[in-house]
């Protein structure tokens, strides 16, 4: 990841921007395992 990146990504360095990406994934992950499990997809989620 380069500075512009983390800039990006509202962290002063990279290491920091890392870490809010990587704590993003770990929240986000288990909500779109969730939407798997309940057959929810692109084709009904908008309706």
């Amino acid at each position: 990841m380069d500075e512009k990146a983390a800039q990006m990504l509202k962290g002063k360095t990279v290491v920091e921007a890392e870490e809010a990406l990587t704590k993003l994934t770990d929240d986000i992950l288990p909500l779109l395992q969730n939407m798997d499990k309940t057959e929810i997809n692109s084709q009904n989620a908008l309706r």
